[in-house]
């Protein structure tokens, strides 16, 4: 069950892809504000791998 499922009771699939934007975004700027990786991991459940992806995109 997706953190989205057990928060709103439902399978909202346009709600999750929205929640997982908004997880980007957010680490996006952390990555901006100077947060080690470590850091953006614990704090928004994306991995290494992700965040190292979010490096090369800008923010919008």
């Amino acid at each position: 069950m997706s953190m989205v499922t057990s928060y709103y009771g439902t399978d909202d699939f346009l709600g999750e892809k929205g929640f997982e934007k908004g997880i980007e975004k957010v680490a996006k700027q952390m990555l901006l504000k100077g947060f080690s990786i470590q850091d953006i991991c614990e704090l928004t459940g994306l991995t290494s791998a992700e965040i190292e992806k979010l490096k090369t995109i800008s923010i919008n």
